[in-house]
């Protein structure tokens, strides 16, 4: 675009240029010639003259605030990561998700990717993750030495227990994202192992904290039911009731809680189908952009202490 503004720019100087040439030679070499240019006709070369010249000088004017605009567009996307997340970060934000850790099934292993994706974020890159497609509180449970086939997150190549994984990276700020793959069994139960895997690993790692993120919701319609149960199914009225147990939970034992399901809800109870890529509960770039703020927000409830 610059180039074209350029080259009529260009364009309209050069015939300016030759306009005013030429009707000067003819006014200078009239009285010698013979034939005079009319007093009228040397009024309208000057104002075309002139006219042509304000063209020019505005054209050069859109052409500079074009580039201008360019420019700063260029340096606002120069600011941000590919999914347009800021190339820097507070801080204090920064400083509180210091040694922490995301645990959890592919839904949370889906923000682990887009963190590597956008690691030039500093949060991002502060994140660490504990992560695995089909991950739940069953298998997470079950201690590595007694079943290898189970694909715990996998830390410095190894599959090992979460416990064993924190221990060795020194996490001390735990965040825990699971229900999809639990959804099978009632609540109480889902609710129950939530806190024998906590106990677990506290007794590995005691001085860490935890954090429960709330289970977000499943695309509007979706629904699963189980061969012969009535009372539950994996739907969104049993995400929700999952939600408060555990946020009551939370409340009761000195844990956190991030409500991210709310902050990704279509206002219905529902996973916004904008922030879904299966029709179910896998979620997109769009929606971690919403995940990283939600972190953000969360730091800043704590006033930035643990």
């Amino acid at each position: 675009m610059k180039k074209s503004f350029k080259k009529r720019a260009a364009a309209l100087l050069t015939a300016a240029m030759v306009s005013s040439t030429g009707f000067s030679a003819l006014a200078e070499v009239g009285p010698m010639a013979g034939p005079t240019v009319p007093t009228s006709a040397t009024a309208t070369v000057a104002g075309s003259s002139a006219a042509q010249t304000t063209t020019v000088n505005a054209t050069q004017t859109t052409t500079q605030a074009g580039a201008q605009a360019q420019a700063a567009g260029a340096e606002a996307t120069a600011q941000t990561t590919a999914n347009g997340l800021p190339l820097q970060e507070d801080q204090r934000v920064l400083d509180f998700y210091q040694d922490s850790v995301i645990i959890g099934d592919s839904v949370a292993d889906g923000f682990k990717l887009f963190a590597q994706g956008n690691k030039t974020n500093p949060l991002m890159g502060e994140l660490q993750f504990l992560t695995a497609s089909r991950y739940n509180l069953i298998n997470a449970l079950i201690p590595e030495e007694q079943d290898k086939t189970i694909a715990h997150p996998i830390y410095k190549g190894q599959f090992l227990n979460v416990w064993n994984s924190i221990k060795l990276m020194n996490a001390k700020h735990i965040y825990m994202f699971f229900g999809f793959n639990d959804l099978g069994d009632r609540t109480d139960k889902i609710v129950n192992r939530y806190v024998q895997l906590i106990h677990q690993i506290q007794a590995i790692n005691p001085d860490v904290d935890f954090t429960i993120i709330s289970t977000t919701y499943i695309y509007p319609g979706y629904t699963k039911s189980f061969p012969g149960v009535k009372s539950w199914a994996f739907d969104n009225p049993t995400v929700r009731k999952l939600n408060t147990e555990m946020q009551k939970l939370a409340q009761q034992n000195g844990w956190g809680y991030m409500n991210i399901a709310d902050a990704l809800s279509d206002g219905q109870g529902n996973l916004n189908p904008n922030f879904c890529t299966d029709k179910m509960i896998h979620q997109n770039a769009d929606a971690y952009v919403v995940w990283a703020q939600c972190f953000r927000d969360y730091a800043a409830s704590k006033n930035f202490n643990h």
